[in-house]
């Protein structure tokens, strides 16, 4: 008997042992992606994040006060995924917590918003809106900008809310709440260059919007197209944002879900992926030039963050687009594998005043690796 208890307090410290080992073993590779983590998101951008340093030679910032939209999404009461929503009927904790939070990040009541102005020499033709897509920035329309204003328009290129060179706040965002901020932006952009540029320029904004955008802009020409001559959509992404499967938000997968997309910073994997962008090896001005932005502290963060927001069921992109009289031009890549022309058929066709043009060999970015067909096929449009 003495002896089956003896082996038995044996095996007991054996697996004993066993677990703390195991244990340990976890918790060094967890410290070990953590490493590897930070890394990915390390940044020596001290010199670009100074809020008001120019970025280029056009850029400069505003303050927009940050909508009604987007205090009522991030005020709202909030219940964790884990709670069991049937035995804690009563939200107000969850309510208090989620105002609370949000208070602070809301406190300062506006929003720095980064931008790239262009003018023409003579007297403007007419005024031009350009908004990048995901991961996206001013950057993107470097080639296409400075064409417009050479054919005579003002030009803004706008860097959206935790993107570019703009503000990085923690917020959720939905179409809605950007559609809100970019009139508003527009509004405080119009009232501070009132005399010296929008006087002399002829009424309505052409406005042209890349991939993510294109459902932003959607809800956008839907509650403002009274200021809108025309939209101008390059590869549109016209599905609606929503929450990430509740999977996803479990602690160990989205830490390795966080770890994997931080791997496409590094300069070799973010290459990759520009090459699938433009269907050719990036230059090295181009990786440089849309990876410093990403790498800024906090960007993938709260980009991600936003993202698992779902739309204002009041202005869901795909439900309102057959309600826009306003006219669009659609530019797409024929060879677009990131937002593909087949798989966006049905989008399309729900749009009731729209002329397409597909861009023969380009893929995604057919703005920056076919400048001079969208060019042109832009001109061709607004000037029918």
């Amino acid at each position: 008997m003495f002896e089956i208890k003896e082996k038995n307090k044996t095996n007991g410290l054996r697996k004993s042992n066993s677990t703390f080992i195991l244990i340990f073993i976890l918790s060094f590779l967890l410290i070990f992606f953590f490493i590897i983590f930070s890394s990915c998101t390390s940044s020596n951008l001290n010199s670009v994040t100074k809020i008001n340093d120019k970025i280029y030679p056009n850029s400069f910032y505003i303050d927009v006060g940050i909508t009604d939209s987007i205090i009522e999404l991030n005020t709202k009461t909030t219940i964790p995924f884990s709670i069991n929503t049937e035995k804690y009927k009563d939200s107000d904790f969850y309510e208090e917590l989620a105002y609370n939070e949000s208070k602070k990040l809301l406190q300062n009541e506006s929003i720095n918003i980064h931008y790239q102005l262009f003018v023409p020499e003579n007297k403007p033709k007419g005024k031009f809106l350009l908004v990048h897509g995901l991961a996206g920035s001013t950057f993107t329309y470097h080639f296409l900008a400075p064409m417009l204003v050479n054919a005579g328009y003002i030009v803004i290129a706008i860097d959206l809310l935790n993107f570019g060179y703009s503000e990085r706040i923690k917020l959720k965002l939905n179409s809605n709440c950007f559609a809100d901020l970019i009139y508003q932006f527009l509004v405080k952009l119009e009232d501070r260059y009132s005399q010296e540029l929008f006087n002399d320029c002829p009424s309505g904004w052409q406005i042209v919007g890349h991939s993510m955008s294109g459902r932003i802009l959607t809800v956008f020409a839907y509650k403002y197209g009274k200021i809108i001559k025309d939209l101008i959509l390059i590869s549109p992404a016209f599905f609606g944002s929503r929450n990430y499967p509740i999977l996803l938000k479990i602690p160990p997968i989205s830490f390795f879900v966080s770890l994997y997309i931080n791997s496409t910073l590094k300069r070799e994997n973010f290459a990759n992926l520009l090459k699938k962008v433009y269907l050719r090896p990036p230059e090295d001005y181009e990786i440089e030039s849309y990876l410093k932005p990403l790498l800024i502290p906090n960007t993938i963060q709260n980009i991600l963050y936003m993202l698992d927001t779902p739309e204002d069921p009041r202005f869901n992109p795909p439900d309102i687009l057959r309600k826009i009289e306003l006219p669009i031009l659609l530019i797409w890549g024929d060879k677009d594998s990131i937002v593909p022309l087949d798989k966006s058929s049905k989008f399309i066709e729900s749009i009731k005043n729209k002329k397409l043009i597909e861009v023969e060999n380009a893929g995604h970015n057919s703005m920056e690796t076919h400048v001079e067909i969208v060019f042109d096929n832009i001109m061709k449009y607004i000037n029918r």
